[in-house]
């Protein structure tokens, strides 16, 4: 069989027998040495991959033969990392509550700096919409003003025009 299967028996016997090498062969009916030999260069045929599934019952056959999925039958995942190394969320937790803690508050405090302008922008707009339209009727009334001199004088220059007319004959 592949080197891949030897390691993957290794691993069997670091996990389950602490690395125990006398204690992996106890288990699987063979001594030291002949284990020790399915490490080395003799490599694991069908008949050690047999031994080993029947003495850790608890080891998945597709994993030992493929290295597909889990170890372990009840194991969560294939990519758990061995007892001594598992994220410990619970504990970084603990260790950076007051961090944590403190992120949240400078969050909490940033939205509620984020609402106070945005009302504060939405207040000027309602201000500057109400100067507008005040500065619009001013300009209208104007305007209206400005028509109205408009057609006085156009009034103005249509009498003088018609005076003048009535001089000329």
């Amino acid at each position: 069989m592949d080197n891949e299967i030897n390691l993957r028996i290794k691993e069997i016997r670091t996990r389950l027998c602490d690395g125990n090498n006398t204690d992996f062969a106890g288990r699987v009916g063979e001594s030291p040495q002949t284990t020790s030999n399915w490490m080395g260069r003799e490599g694991a045929g069908i008949d050690v991959i047999g031994k080993v599934l029947k003495a850790f019952p608890e080891v998945c056959g597709d994993w030992l033969l493929t290295g597909d999925g889990n170890m372990l039958k009840n194991e969560p995942s294939a990519t758990s990392a061995p007892d001594n190394q598992k994220f410990d969320f619970e504990r970084i937790m603990q260790e950076n509550e007051e961090v944590i803690r403190t992120s949240m508050s400078a969050m909490q405090s940033m939205a509620k700096s984020h609402e106070r302008m945005t009302d504060a922008t939405l207040d000027m707009i309602k201000r500057n919409e109400a100067e507008f339209d005040e500065r619009e009727k001013h300009l209208r009334e104007m305007l209206d003003m400005m028509k109205e001199q408009v057609k006085a004088i156009s009034v103005f220059f249509s009498e003088r025009e018609g005076e003048r007319a009535m001089d000329a004959s």
